[in-house]
């Protein structure tokens, strides 16, 4: 068993915690109640994989205390909301040990799996009730010979008005990490990751935009669309040095991505870049054991975004899918 209650009050923030939403402009401030409970059963073991079936349940509500006007067509993110929803997960898993793709030398925990989960629910708002269901799903292989890994996924999720479905989202990527290529001392790795997300039937002021995920380092408000296509390419050279228990690494990257809107394809549409580099640290006996300094080139970008940007973050950069179950939420159009 597992679960979790919050109570909170909102009043100022630039974003929605129950809505995938980050570019909200508008002041407001809510209540918003959160309780969720889970349920796993184990199921027998096969091949050395772990399975279990897992049933959540989640009820939300979001009620604002201060908020723009709305009305049946406009705001439609501010109206105060009560929804239930409800998941259904298979998981199977197994881990292998690694060394060299994200960290420094320490021994990675490798995720190979598959998990599919079915997603139902029901929402009441200030002008509308719907009903929503969907499905996504993840499939990680790890070879162990070679110690290459290979990662899929998909998912496709829309809230339904009667025989009408609105604010639908289609995702699907693959991810991609080669083995360990020996250069003398040192020790290289490749990397690619290939994402494409599609909004469908959503209201008109539905936008995603580039995040670090994407592009990393590229941030922009006024480049938008409907539909975003990005692809990736890196390579991450470890050294053997230690010094005063420092490790180091150097990685290069190519970013592209592709914002659309609805009735455009991606094919056709502008293309931005980023290329750069970074020189990553790590110290277990530091407090941030982790420390990079990045720096990006954009070839091509909007005005309110810069040519160059320099970035230094604590946070490892880790592509793996973790398959964890937890509280269930729609399928995420970000």
């Amino acid at each position: 068993w597992a679960g979790g209650v919050a109570l909170s009050r909102v009043y100022s923030s630039s974003t929605l915690v129950d809505r995938d939403i980050t570019k909200l402009v508008d002041l407001f401030n809510y209540r918003l109640v959160d309780a969720w409970v889970g349920r796993a059963f184990r199921l027998p073991e096969k091949f050395s994989y772990y399975q279990n079936i897992y049933l959540t349940g989640r009820f939300t509500a979001t009620q604002f205390v201060d908020r723009p006007e709305v009305s049946s067509d406009t705001n439609h993110y501010y109206y105060d909301r009560h929804s239930v929803i409800g998941a259904l997960t298979y998981r199977k898993l197994k881990y292998y040990k690694a060394n060299l793709i994200y960290d420094f030398g320490r021994t990675e925990d490798i995720p190979s799996g598959l998990s599919g989960v079915l997603i139902f629910g029901y929402e009441k708002s200030d002008f509308s009730r719907y009903a929503y269901l969907g499905t996504e799903w993840h499939y990680s292989w790890f070879d162990n010979e070679n110690q290459s890994y290979y990662a899929f996924y998909a998912a496709l999720g829309s809230y339904w008005n009667g025989n009408t479905s609105e604010s639908g989202v289609a995702k699907a990527g693959a991810n991609y990490i080669s083995r360990l290529y020996n250069l003398s001392r040192h020790r290289m790795r490749f990397y690619a990751n290939l994402d494409y997300i599609h909004g469908f039937r959503r209201n008109p002021d539905d936008y995603i935009y580039f995040d670090d995920n994407a592009i990393r380092g590229f941030d922009s408000d006024t480049l938008r669309g409907t539909q975003r296509l990005g692809a990736s390419v890196s390579a991450t050279l470890f050294l053997p040095y230690i010094k005063r228990g420092f490790r180091a690494s150097v990685s290069a990257f190519v970013d592209a991505g592709v914002l659309a809107p609805a009735h455009k394809s991606v094919f056709q549409s502008q293309t931005y870049w980023g290329v750069g580099f970074s020189l990553n640290l790590r110290n277990d006996n530091l407090i941030f054991k982790n420390i990079s300094l990045r720096v990006g080139f954009y070839p091509n970008v909007p005005p309110d975004a810069h040519l160059i940007e320099f970035d230094m973050s604590s946070e490892r950069r880790d592509g793996f899918h973790d398959f964890r179950v937890t509280k269930p939420e729609p399928v995420s159009y970000e």
